[in-house]
């Protein structure tokens, strides 16, 4: 976990799975947190994208509920 006063942050590594753990272990740390980012990256599903472009989602593949 790297943090300030105000900013916290964790490399939780590939999947969904690892993705919660990791927020789980922020909302334990942390209790009074009110707002948490989950950002990530996956391969390409088609050849007309090369390494660099960026690509906004417009529904998700799937959902943690915790």
């Amino acid at each position: 976990v790297c943090e300030t006063d105000s900013f916290a942050a964790v490399r939780c590594g590939v999947g969904k799975y690892a993705a919660a753990f990791s927020s789980d272990v922020l909302l334990d740390r942390y209790p009074e947190l009110v707002c948490l980012y989950s950002v990530g990256m996956a391969g390409a599903l088609s050849d007309s994208l090369d390494t660099g472009d960026i690509v906004l989602g417009t529904a998700a593949g799937s959902i943690i509920s915790i």
